[in-house]
């Protein structure tokens, strides 16, 4: 289940999306294009590693090798780092249904990430 997503900034990447497809396509079957359009974009930033610069983000305190991308519309990308080169999406919906959601927006902020942008 690999599918490269090209970086938006113009340099190659090696960061690739390589699971949740499933995840993905069944979200999008349902979903206007308005909102595709907005997945695509914070999947493309994960690709090339600018979403943390783009999105607001936020960590899932269950998992440190899972966070949250907060979108318009109330949409939300779940997403699990695989290892150093690939990640998968885990879910794609409103924000009132994303898993582990809740208790991430319940971390205060001083908590949520230190001086260099990680999670701890």
């Amino acid at each position: 289940m690999n599918a490269p997503i090209e970086p938006t900034s113009g340099h190659p990447s090696s960061f690739m999306l390589t699971a949740g497809l499933d995840v993905l396509d069944e979200w999008s079957s349902n979903a206007i294009q308005s909102q595709r359009n907005i997945v695509y974009r914070i999947l493309f930033a994960i690709a090339d590693k600018t979403a943390f610069s783009n999105y607001i983000v936020l960590g899932d305190i269950l998992d440190h090798m899972e966070f949250f991308v907060l979108a318009k519309s109330d949409l939300v990308v779940k997403v699990r780092l695989e290892d150093f080169d690939s990640f998968g999406v885990l879910y794609v919906g409103p924000a009132c249904t994303a898993p582990g959601l809740d208790l991430a927006l319940s971390v205060p902020d001083s908590a949520e990430a230190d001086d260099s942008g990680m999670w701890g």
